[in-house]
């Protein structure tokens, strides 16, 4: 992104195969990469973060993973999912660590994400399928 050439008050993007697009404002949405390193190290399966399942388990009966970086089964959604949002990371720990202490109840929330923007509060419940036809205004 970069100040509009011709209008201070605008702004260009300019996109991998050289086209621009001219816009009054940009919103960016920016994920993270999980941080697998202990999770490789010990041997348990990592793909798009530490695989786990219903109830934070990995393939290691001794090792749970939760929140931003275990990748788990998602009922909702019918695919394997890996969820950046606190509401998920609270969520999913509970269910494991009652999984720890015993009681298997497994994690099946519907995935929910909330962001202030300013004055606005946005708010999503699901997800966008990967077929989806976007709009773009």
């Amino acid at each position: 992104l970069e100040d509009h050439p011709n209008d201070a008050n605008r702004i260009r993007a300019t996109f991998a195969d050289g086209s621009t697009l001219d816009a009054d404002f940009a919103v960016a949405g920016i994920g993270l990469a999980p941080h697998t390193a202990l999770a490789e190290a010990a041997g348990v399966k990592v793909e798009d973060g530490i695989v786990v399942d219903h109830f934070g388990a990995t393939d290691d009966p001794r090792i749970f993973a939760c929140g931003d970086v275990a990748n788990h089964p998602s009922a909702w959604l019918k695919r394997r999912v890996r969820l950046e949002s606190w509401a998920n990371a609270q969520n999913q720990a509970i269910a494991a660590a009652k999984a720890l202490l015993g009681t298997f109840e497994p994690y099946a929330d519907i995935p929910w994400f909330w962001s202030d923007q300013y004055d606005v509060n946005l708010q999503i419940l699901g997800d966008i399928p990967a077929d989806a036809q976007l709009a773009v205004r």
